[in-house]
């Protein structure tokens, strides 16, 4: 096999089995030994804009045989016949002693006839496509048919069975990012931004990263650097990303996380596996890549999440199980599971999958806990993702579902954990406590969650700015010390006889 053909396959995100039809079918046809165990018709599916197009023209046109074309654009090579109309490219496949036959986005390249105001296939093109499936199955000649495919609702039952492999292709990894980026714009951009690029376009597709090279030459007046790069990242979303919030470099690690010691002592093996995973997998050693964070609201689920992949030096990448609530939970449970499968070597953090699953308690038998669990099971061995749902009441979860997934509970912070929160807050305000005054705050503020000791917080802060003898400068509070106690009792106040949020910023 031409060894540019084996490295493309190698750093493609074909899973193995596929990876070995591909490769015997290149020896096949340069040994010329075609027999009943070599495929002949191969159908590729996916998204728009993953790749399909770019990943079979990268493999047919390596193996040196004349290719005939229908599709929707022109394709430009040495060896290849484009044909009109299936009837056409059916004819030449027919008169051809060899050839490799690709018809591209099959939805779009065959006709579509109106019946009743619905879109069908028109009866003649079904019966040519099945003429074309039985020729080229049934021809001892060097004769192969490779389809790209985005709707599979176009899909037939008579031709699934004349369909010998069928491949589902997802987003990109690095790896591919890199080649393509290579093949297509080394003349433009250096190695090291390359690799950068293909990093940093977490979810990206070939279509996406295309879209962002070009505005990244425009932004840089014909010049594509970092500058014009990080432009263009800056102003370019994909479609698809436009509901997630993507942190490159978070900021945040272990020791910025007060409290939980014995959850981030129980995370820290994850960067240990991520260092050495051959060690791990030789001592057959297992890691989860698929977690829960549990707890009350504001006990610090996201910002642990966060400072796990500053940990890990990996990208964030966030989203709200709430924006999948259209078309039902179980529907948006397969959506969540198949935009997992886009990414890789990040922290997927999704957030209130309660909201999604809705208000009922789930018990073992319930149809969206099934589809969860199998479409997690899923994730789990088709992402390198760490992926982390978080949720309010895990008690809402079978016992199955907590026996599947390890799940790390989220408390209100004990009484040290809520002195140290405070006492940093006092420290960077440089405003003057009492000892007397912190201790009131501490035990004021049991059972209450981070997020309402920070509102706590700004609405003393709030009041105490509102004071008559209270003066700012230069970012400083300076307020009397009557001032700062009325301030407290004032909001202690409050907030023992109110249920209402404590103020609109908190």
């Amino acid at each position: 096999m031409k060894q540019e053909l084996q490295k493309f396959i190698k750093e493609s995100n074909l899973p193995e089995k596929h990876r070995q039809t591909i490769k015997f079918l290149a020896e096949s046809i340069e040994k010329d030994a075609i027999n009943e165990f070599t495929s002949k018709t191969f159908l590729f599916d996916g998204d728009p804009g993953i790749g399909k197009t770019y990943f079979v023209e990268n493999i047919i046109t390596k193996f040196n045989l004349p290719i005939l074309f229908l599709g929707p654009y022109k394709f430009n090579h040495k060896r290849s016949m484009q044909c009109k109309s299936l009837k056409e490219l059916l004819e030449n496949t027919i008169k051809k002693k060899e050839a490799i036959v690709f018809i591209d986005d099959l939805q779009n390249s065959l006709k579509i006839e109106y019946n009743n105001g619905e879109m069908v296939l028109a009866d003649s093109e079904r019966k040519l496509f099945l003429k074309l499936l039985e020729h080229i199955k049934n021809s001892n000649k060097r004769k192969f048919l490779f389809i790209t495919l985005n709707d599979e609702d176009i899909l037939e039952e008579s031709w699934i069975d004349r369909i010998e492999t069928r491949i589902g292709l997802d987003a990109p990894k690095e790896k591919s990012k890199k080649l393509f980026l290579s093949e297509k714009y080394s003349k433009f951009m250096k190695k090291s931004l390359i690799k950068d690029v293909a990093e940093k376009s977490i979810g990206y597709n070939f279509r996406n990263i295309d879209d962002l090279v070009k505005m990244a030459y425009r932004e840089g007046n014909g010049i594509i650097n970092r500058g014009s790069i990080q432009k263009a990242f800056s102003s370019y979303t994909p479609t698809s990303m436009e509901r997630y919030h993507i942190i490159h470099k978070p900021n945040l690690n272990f020791k910025d996380v007060m409290g939980n010691e014995k959850l981030k002592g129980e995370l820290f093996f994850l960067k240990q596996y991520i260092k050495h995973p051959r060690l791990f997998q030789k001592n057959g050693i297992e890691r989860s890549n698929v977690m829960i964070f549990s707890g009350p609201p504001g006990t610090g689920k996201t910002y642990m999440a966060k400072a796990l992949a500053g940990e890990l030096e990996i990208p964030l990448v966030n989203f709200n199980a709430i924006n999948f609530l259209s078309g039902g939970p179980v529907f948006g449970v397969f959506r969540i599971a198949k935009l997992a499968r886009k990414f890789r070597n990040c922290v997927i953090l999704v957030d209130e999958l309660d909201k999604l699953i809705g208000q009922e308690i789930l018990s073992e038998d319930k149809e969206v806990l099934g589809a969860l669990e199998s479409e997690i099971d899923g994730v789990r061995e088709k992402t390198n993702a760490i992926m982390i749902f978080t949720m309010n009441n895990k008690a809402r979860f079978g016992s199955a579902f907590h026996d599947r997934i390890p799940c790390f509970n989220f408390e209100y912070p004990n009484e040290s954990e809520r002195r140290i929160f405070l006492e940093n807050k006092i420290k960077k305000s440089e405003i003057s406590f009492s000892q007397e005054q912190i201790n009131c705050l501490v035990r004021e503020t049991e059972n209450k969650s981070y997020r309402q000791i920070d509102k706590i917080w700004n609405n003393i802060l709030f009041r105490l700015m509102d004071k008559e003898d209270t003066v700012i400068k230069n970012n400083k509070i300076m307020a009397d010390s009557p001032a700062l106690e009325e301030s407290i009792n004032e909001t202690l106040g409050f907030l023992s006889n109110s249920k209402v949020n404590l103020t609109m910023f908190g």
